[in-house]
């Protein structure tokens, strides 16, 4: 069975009381779109991912190195990839139907490699609402295919995500047509 995408109009419909819990990561999936410029904002538009526990880390210091050729304990870091936070690897439980999940994942790293093939870009959304503003931003996403098995733990995997706030970052306000 092949992972099929679901846009967030269609996840709303079946989720009505999704907000409930407003405030906490309870009904906040984590959406992507994939766009020629920049993202649409209408519920239509973005898939729901909602295989993760949690969102990436976009709240950290850029990503920097230390340049300092002298030995010295005066250090100098610079920015070697401005406005980007580094990988956050998130780990996804597998669950029972661990087929399901898979393929969940490598249809998510496919929507990704499909934008680049197509020069397109890919955008992740930390959703918090319809008609809430949620932050939207171009990121990448890859796996590596390995998975992690230890008694009595469950089985996961961990799917790493890299924001690229300096090419799109915006607290933005997704819309829809539907009443609730």
């Amino acid at each position: 069975m092949a992972y099929t995408e679901q846009t967030l109009k269609a996840w709303l419909a079946l989720n009505p009381d999704y907000n409930k819990f407003a405030g906490t990561g309870a009904g906040a999936p984590l959406l992507y779109q994939v766009a020629d410029g920049a993202p649409a904002l209408t519920s239509d538009k973005w898939n729901v991912w909602d295989w993760v526990p949690e969102t990436p880390d976009t709240d950290q210091a850029p990503a920097n190195a230390d340049i300092t050729t002298t030995g010295k304990t005066a250090r100098t870091l610079i920015d070697t990839v401005p406005d980007a936070p580094s990988a956050s690897d998130i780990e996804i439980s597998l669950g029972k139907d661990t087929d399901k999940a898979i393929e969940a994942i490598q249809g998510l790293v496919a929507a990704y490699q499909g934008a680049l093939e197509e020069g397109k870009t890919f955008y992740l959304c930390h959703f918090l609402g319809i008609g809430k503003l949620s932050q939207i931003y171009a990121s990448s996403v890859s796996w590596g295919g390995g998975i992690k098995v230890n008694f009595p733990d469950p089985t996961t995997t961990n799917v790493s995500f890299t924001p690229d706030l300096g090419k799109y970052n915006k607290l933005q306000v997704i819309t829809d047509k539907i009443s609730g």
